[in-house]
């Protein structure tokens, strides 16, 4: 866990900060940031930062900063919460393995000291994800039903 200043340019109350990191192994860095960060652009905020690396901001305060290497692709995933943590790695990881499924990508998330799962936090957040997906889902199929489709 790490601790940042609240607000911008703030030397007041520090807020804490849950990390975690992954390496995943590709020849194609690159291309994978950025096809991952195009994607989740449609429902996160994506900057681009001052040394190259993309940061993607999802809506429940977590982010998520993409580093391209050299035969490696870096991501740090950071929240103000372990639950929040959890629900960036299972987006960020869970799409990037989708993407390069060919490829055989494959993201181990390691937690930084005091950012560990305490056993419940991962599994809410996937339960959290699920249950966005089937209502997504369920509002797709009453959208088609109220058009007549």
């Amino acid at each position: 866990m790490t601790s940042v200043p609240s607000g911008p340019g703030s030397s007041g109350p520090v807020s804490p900060r849950f990390t975690s990191h992954a390496d995943v192994a590709t020849d194609k860095p690159a291309r994978y940031a950025k096809q991952l960060a195009s994607h989740l652009g449609r429902h996160a905020q994506i900057r681009e930062e001052e040394d190259g690396a993309t940061r993607i901001v999802l809506g429940n305060g977590g982010s998520c900063l993409l580093t391209s290497g050299d035969g490696v692709l870096t991501l740090l995933a950071e929240a103000p919460t372990k639950v929040a943590l959890g629900q960036v790695e299972d987006v960020t990881g869970r799409h990037l393995e989708r993407f390069g499924t060919r490829a055989e990508l494959a993201v181990q998330w390691r937690r930084a000291p005091g950012s560990e799962d305490s056993g419940g936090a991962r599994a809410r957040a996937a339960g959290q994800a699920v249950l966005g997906r089937a209502r997504s889902a369920a509002a797709t199929r009453l959208g088609r039903l109220r058009q007549g489709h």
